[in-house]
C-alpha cells in the first residue's frame, strides 16, 4: 500500500504558505507605515472551554497550552462557559477564536465528510464549524466514499496529509471511560457498554433481600443536566452521543458488532448501481409510536426529508438543515414510498458499506414534527434562518424506542418506563446480531439523577441509590471505586476525542501555518500523564480509533521518530515546556514578527 507523503513535500507546503503570508505581510506592512504610526499589538488569543466541574479535562489541556503560547510571546485568555454555550458558540453562532472540547464520537471515518466538507461551513452543528475550504479535501472526502478497503485507507491517509498542513482541527488524545457500576443487583455491563443505547439492553437483573429502591428500576447518575431540560434529539448543543434520546427514538438499523444491522425495519434488500446503491427496506409488522400512532413508511421518508431540511419547503426557500445526523442525510438523494410498510432509498454516490450508515438516524412520528417547520427566532440564535425544530425543547417525547418519557425535573433528575409494546417485548425472536445485543429489558424503567461531582456519585454508588454512572469517573476517583465492595470499574477507550478547534474565518487564525505553530505546542504524552493518568490515548489523527488511520498518523508510545505535529520541547526534555525559541521559529515561519521584548506581534 502507499498514501504516504513525503514530509518534505509537505514541509515545502507548509514553507510555501509562509513564504505567501509573509510577502503579504510585508507589503501591508509598508503601506501601513506612510499612513499609522502606532506600534504593532502584541497577538491575543481566547481558548473557550467548559468550566472545570463540568469536564476537567478541556481547561487543564488549555492551561498546558497556554503556559506555552505564552512563552512563544503571545498573550492568552480561557474562557470557561457552560457545555450548552460552548456548543451553541461553537456549532451554532461560529464565536470564539478556538476552543478545547470532546467530540461526540463516531462509527465511521465518513462522520469528516461534514466535519471538513467546505460547503457545510456555514451549516450549524458539528458540520465544518471551522470554516475550513479546500478542494483537495473535499475531493478526498467524496471519493472515500466510493471504494473500500486498501483503497479507502489510501484516501484517508491523503486526507490526513493534506488536513494536517492546514491544521483547522488538531487532536490531542481519546479518552477511556472508566465508570463505576454495582455488582449487586445488574450484571452484563459490558456488552456493550453505557456509550451506546443497546449497553442498557442487555442488563441481567439481580434480586436481592432488603433491597429499599423500587423494585426492577435501574438508577443512573448523570453529570449533565441538558436531558433533563431538553430532550430534542435534533438540539446539538443539548446533544453528545445522544444515547440518551437513543433510547427513546428508535432508527431503521443500529449499528452492531461492526456493521448496521435492521432494527425498526425487518431487513432490507440491496439494488441499484455499486456506484449508487438503492436499497428496498420492509418494515417491522404493528409498530407503533409512544401515543399508540401507527409508524408508516411515510414517517420514515419525513424524518429524512425533515433532517435534510427542516422547513420542508422547496429548496429554492432557505434550507435549514438538522444541526445532527447530517452525515447521514448527505447519503439519501431520494426516498419513494411503496406501501405503509416498505419504500425504496435512492443513496448519492457511496457503496453500501457507507450508505448503510444513514439508516442509523432516529426516525421521529411526522404528525409531530411537522408542527415544528415554522421559521422562528431566538436568543441565542446568530445563524440567519432557524426553525422552531432547532429550538424545541420536546419536553415530552413521543418515540419508538423500547423506553418512553415519564417524568422530569429540570436540573434534577428524568425518568422513563419500560415501552412493552416494543418489538424487543413482542417479536417472537430476534435475528442472531441483534439478539446478541439487545434482549427484552429487565427492568422496568430507569431513573436519571443528576449528580454534580464525582465524589458524590461515588459515594450514592456506596450508599446503594445509583446502579451506574452513565459517564466516566475521573481518575483520581478510581481507587476509592476499586476498593469499595460490591461496585466494580468498567473502563474502557471511546469514538470520542479531545481536539483544539480553530475558527479560520478571521486572522490570525486563518493563517494554516500560525494553526500548525500552536499545534505543535502541546505535549501529548505530558497531557496523556497529567491530565488523563493514562487512561486515554493520545493522538494526532481524527480517524485514530477506525480501523483507516494509516501508521503514520498512528502514537507511537515509544517515541521513536519526530513526526509532523511533534511537540517542540526543550533539549533538556522538561516535562511539558516548549522551547520558547524553537516555538518563535515556528511563528516567524508562519510570517509574524516579534518585538525586543519578545513579544509575538499583530500583522499590520
Amino acid at each position: 500500500m502507499t498514501g504516504r507523503t513525503d514530509r518534505t513535500s509537505r514541509r515545502a507546503l507548509l514553507t510555501g504558505a509562509a513564504a505567501l503570508a509573509g510577502s503579504t505581510a510585508g507589503c501591508f506592512d509598508r503601506l501601513r507605515v506612510s499612513v499609522d504610526r502606532n506600534p504593532p499589538e502584541q497577538v491575543s488569543l481566547t481558548i473557550k472551554v467548559v468550566p472545570r466541574d463540568e469536564d476537567r479535562a478541556p481547561i487543564r489541556i488549555a492551561q498546558h497550552l497556554t503556559e506555552n503560547l505564552e512563552r512563544a510571546g503571545a498573550a492568552v485568555d480561557i474562557e470557561p462557559t457552560t457545555e450548552e454555550q460552548l456548543l451553541r458558540d461553537v456549532l451554532i453562532n461560529f464565536d470564539y477564536q478556538l476552543y478545547i472540547g470532546r467530540h461526540p464520537g463516531h462509527d465511521d471515518p465518513d462522520y469528516l465528510y461534514t466535519l471538513l466538507g467546505s460547503r457545510f461551513g456555514e451549516e450549524p452543528g458539528w458540520q465544518n464549524p471551522f470554516g475550513y475550504s479546500s478542494a483537495a479535501a473535499d475531493d478526498l472526502l467524496e471519493r472515500q466514499r466510493t471504494v473500500d478497503g486498501d483503497e479507502r485507507v489510501e484516501r484517508f491517509t491523503d486526507l490526513q496529509n493534506a488536513t494536517l498542513v492546514e491544521a483547522p482541527i488538531s487532536i490531542v488524545a481519546y479518552p477511556d471511560e472508566p465508570r463505576a457500576v454495582r455488582t449487586d443487583r445488574f450484571g452484563g455491563w459490558t456488552s456493550p457498554s453505557l456509550e451506546y443505547p443497546l449497553g442498557y439492553l442487555s442488563l441481567e437483573y439481580e434480586e436481592i433481600e432488603d433491597d429499599d429502591r423500587d423494585e426492577g428500576v435501574l438508577y443512573i447518575g448523570l453529570n449533565d443536566r441538558r436531558p433533563t431540560r431538553n430532550l430534542n434529539p435534533f438540539a446539538v448543543e443539548f446533544r453528545d452521543r445522544g444515547v440518551i434520546t437513543g433510547l427513546l427514538y428508535d432508527p431503521l438499523g443500529r449499528r452492531i458488532g461492526g456493521s448496521v444491522e435492521p432494527w425498526l425495519a425487518e431487513g432490507w434488500e440491496w439494488g441499484g448501481t455499486e456506484e449508487r446503491p438503492r436499497a428496498t427496506i420492509r418494515l417491522r409488522e404493528e409498530l407503533s409510536w409512544h401515543d399508540d400512532e401507527p409508524i408508516t413508511a411515510e414517517d420514515v421518508a419525513f424524518t429524512y426529508e425533515f433532517i435534510a431540511d427542516t422547513t420542508m419547503e422547496p429548496q429554492e426557500d432557505p434550507v435549514v438543515p438538522s444541526p445532527r445526523f447530517r452525515t447521514q442525510s448527505t447519503l439519501v438523494d431520494s426516498i419513494d414510498v411503496v406501501d405503509d410498510r416498505e419504500l425504496d432509498v435512492h443513496f448519492t454516490a457511496a457503496r453500501e458499506s457507507i450508505a448503510e450508515r444513514a439508516f442509523t438516524v432516529p426516525i421521529v412520528p411526522r404528525h409531530v414534527w411537522e408542527e415544528q417547520t415554522e421559521m422562528t427566532s431566538f436568543a441565542g440564535f446568530d445563524i440567519d434562518h432557524v426553525t422552531e425544530a432547532l429550538v424545541w425543547e420536546n419536553a415530552e417525547p413521543v418515540g419508538s424506542g423500547p423506553f418512553r418519557y415519564a417524568d422530569a425535573t429540570a436540573d434534577e433528575s428524568l425518568t422513563f418506563e419500560r415501552n412493552d409494546e416494543h418489538f424487543l417485548q413482542t417479536a417472537d425472536s430476534l435475528s442472531g446480531a441483534v439478539a446478541g445485543y439487545a434482549e427484552r429489558p429487565v427492568y422496568e424503567g430507569i431513573h436519571f439523577d443528576f449528580v454534580p461531582s464525582d465524589a458524590s456519585a461515588l459515594d450514592l454508588l456506596e450508599g446503594g441509590q445509583l446502579d451506574a454512572t452513565a459517564y466516566g469517573l475521573a481518575p483520581e476517583e478510581l481507587p476509592a471505586a476499586s476498593r469499595a465492595s460490591d461496585l466494580a470499574v468498567e473502563n474502557e477507550p471511546t469514538s470520542s476525542h479531545y481536539h483544539i478547534g480553530f475558527n479560520t474565518r478571521n486572522a490570525p487564525l486563518s493563517n494554516p501555518q500560525f494553526r500548525y505553530a500552536i499545534a505543535r505546542l502541546v505535549d501529548r504524552e505530558h497531557v496523556y500523564e497529567s491530565v488523563f493518568e493514562r487512561y486515554a490515548t493520545p493522538a494526532y489523527s481524527p480517524i485514530a480509533a477506525s480501523q483507516y488511520v494509516s501508521e503514520e498518523f498512528q502514537w507511537d508510545p515509544e517515541g521513536v521518530g519526530e513526526h509532523e505535529l511533534s511537540f517542540v520541547g526543550r533539549e533538556d526534555g522538561e516535562v511539558g515546556v516548549v522551547d520558547a525559541e524553537r516555538a518563535r521559529e515556528l511563528f516567524r515561519d508562519a510570517g509574524y514578527r516579534y518585538s525586543e521584548d519578545n513579544e509575538l506581534l499583530v500583522q499590520q
